[in-house]
């Protein structure tokens, strides 16, 4: 009866050419529910005895493929794997974890599956952590039990790394260099440097053509202050990530236009419709859309822990700099990792993209939604000591907020960096006490005899007013 009156739905709706969406619950639910004969399998499921953590000394695995005689597993973050074996192929059906020395992988059929990881001790750890390949082949994983089928251990090698897309229609070079000009260059100086290089390199005056294209791309985006700003803090990639989200502004507009054009001016209705779709449209205000794609588009909220001694809580500081170790984008190193002045930057934090999430309908399989795929960067990063300036109150209390910067947080290809909250961390490496509470705590190492005899000692902190 669900499914008829779907239908009926849908032929009307096609009659009068409107469009709408069919939420992924909806379809997801008409076919799960036992619709059609439906009735989806079971994803697999952590046993109580297994720990289904990956524990942080396992993060080279995130984003890494591995594959054995007849399978073949890639581990995403928080502990899906994507495989072709049929009992993965619905979403989050298959899982794996990684803790105490070993790599579990757990699918509907076999189960959890454990490994034991060989090869670590040749490997150069700083590498393996930022994921290069020479490093990941020297590791295997080895199942900890042999097949019952063979009697021998399988074992799973390396295969690739999951990257984000190559864009050939993106720029990958500094754009700074490619106007030879300075990152703080004046808006007039990079349209003057633009001007005689485009005069040069011009193809008509037997210049390269894509040298030409180069430097005009480059100065469309720094010649425009919001790109710019947005190039600064996220790459090109962060550039193109706004021009997809207004076009899909525009396309919406768009839309919303098409379903007025449907109804005829003389309607009876037509001014009610017409009401209906401005009133739609004013979500569309620019100030109010620039908003929606920064914060569509920006990263977390990142705490950090500025450690603060005893002798700073008891007195307070009015102004005390903390260096914050953010990771900022290597210009230009994604063209070419193996220049000079890219031998200290790594890989950059893993991209976010959107990909089709498909599910079962009446229909077969269709796309039902949108979801986030993680993938490690191209770009390159490293990290930039930044000083930071905070005002510490007598007896802050453990996790206060010191201050907020917006815009602070590491910067991330394709994303605009999120704020930074710094907090309070009672104690420092330098401290002879540990704070707790109201109380100081301290380690005092005695003798022999003193223990026997007894003694006094006289502590001193430095606690001045």
């Amino acid at each position: 009866m669900l499914l008829a009156c779907f239908l009926l739905l849908l032929a009307k709706n096609a009659r009068g050419q409107f469009q709408f969406e069919i939420p992924a619950e909806m379809l997801q639910g008409m076919m799960g529910g036992g619709m059609m004969g439906g009735g989806g399998r079971k994803g697999a499921e952590w046993p109580k005895t297994e720990n289904s953590e990956i524990s942080a000394e396992f993060e080279w695995l995130v984003n890494t493929e591995w594959e054995g005689k007849t399978s073949k597993y890639l581990l995403l973050r928080d502990g899906f794997v994507e495989s072709p074996l049929k009992e993965c192929e619905p979403e989050g059906h298959c899982l794996w974890a990684a803790n105490n020395g070993r790599v579990l992988i757990n699918t509907p059929k076999l189960k959890v599956v454990k490994f034991t990881i060989e090869g670590l001790e040749q490997v150069d750890r700083k590498k393996l952590d930022n994921k290069e390949e020479s490093e990941l082949q020297k590791v295997s994983l080895v199942m900890e039990k042999p097949s019952k089928s063979t009697g021998k251990k399988g074992k799973l090698d390396f295969k690739r790394v999951a990257m984000a897309d190559e864009q050939e229609s993106m720029i990958s070079a500094d754009l700074y260099k490619i106007l030879d000009v300075a990152e703080d260059a004046e808006q007039s100086a990079i349209k003057s440097k633009y001007r005689r290089l485009s005069v040069q390199y011009h193809p008509d005056k037997g210049g390269d053509p894509k040298v030409f294209n180069d430097i005009r791309e480059a100065y469309e985006v720094l010649d425009d202050p919001e790109k710019r700003r947005q190039y600064n803090l996220g790459g090109m990639q962060l550039v193109k990530n706004v021009e997809i989200a207004w076009k899909e502004v525009e396309g919406q507009k768009a839309q919303l236009d098409a379903q007025l054009n449907q109804v005829p001016k003389n309607h009876p209705q037509y001014q009610m419709f017409k009401q209906q779709i401005e009133q739609q449209k004013r979500q569309f205000d620019k100030a109010n859309v620039e908003s929606k794609i920064q914060q569509k588009l920006q990263s977390e909220e990142l705490e950090v822990l500025v450690p603060i001694s005893a002798s700073e809580l008891y007195n307070g500081v009015e102004k005390k700099i903390f260096v914050f170790q953010r990771s900022m984008i290597c210009r230009g190193c994604k063209e070419d990792p193996t220049r000079p002045e890219c031998q200290d930057c790594g890989r950059c934090p893993p991209e976010k993209v959107q990909v089709p999430k498909y599910g079962m309908t009446p229909f077969g399989r269709q796309v039902v939604g949108m979801r986030e795929k993680e993938q490690e960067s191209r770009e390159r990063c490293h990290e930039v000591g930044v000083e930071v300036a905070v005002r510490v109150a007598k007896g802050a209390k453990q996790g206060s907020s010191l201050k907020v910067l917006p815009n602070m947080g590491h910067q991330t290809p394709g994303k605009f960096p999120g704020k930074v909250n710094f907090k309070v961390q009672r104690g420092s490496k330098e401290d002879s006490y540990r704070i707790a509470e109201s109380d100081l705590h301290t380690v005092l190492h005695i003798s022999l005899e003193q223990a026997i005899f007894g003694f006094s000692h006289l502590a001193a902190i430095e606690c001045v007013r």
